[in-house]
C-alpha cells in the first residue's frame, strides 16, 4: 500500500547520509493520500470478501 526505503543508496544522490530526516520529510510531505487511502480500501474489502 505504501513503502518508503530509508537505506542510503534510496537518497545518496540528493540527500547526504546526515540528512536522512529531510528525506523522510520529503516522501511523506510528497504522498497521494487519497491513493494511499483508495488502495488500503481495496485491500481492506477483498480481505473481508475472502473470509
Amino acid at each position: 500500500i505504501l513503502v518508503m526505503d530509508v537505506w542510503e543508496h534510496a537518497y545518496l544522490l540528493d540527500y547526504k547520509p546526515a540528512e536522512r530526516p529531510k528525506y523522510i520529510e520529503a516522501f511523506f510531505s510528497n504522498i497521494d493520500w487519497s491513493a494511499a487511502e483508495e488502495r488500503l480500501q481495496k485491500q481492506a474489502g477483498e480481505r473481508g470478501a475472502g473470509a
